[in-house]
């Protein structure tokens, strides 16, 4: 079973080039779950506080 990605890493754009994605903030995305998770670890029982979106950018190619 062949599985489509369109997530818009770099390897995605490079086997597919003609393929429009939308590109996620991967590392952003990460510094956020990693913040997140340590505030759970110090503050357990207590949601953590984050309303932070991340923006997406569309990938068109010519």
């Amino acid at each position: 079973m062949q599985q489509n990605r369109y997530d818009g890493t770099p390897i995605v754009r490079q086997l597919h080039p003609d393929l429009p994605t939308v590109v996620q903030p991967v590392k952003q995305a990460a510094k956020v779950l990693i913040d997140v998770l340590f505030a759970v670890i110090e503050n357990p029982g207590e949601k953590p506080q984050n309303n932070e979106l991340l923006g997406v950018e569309l990938f068109q190619p010519e």
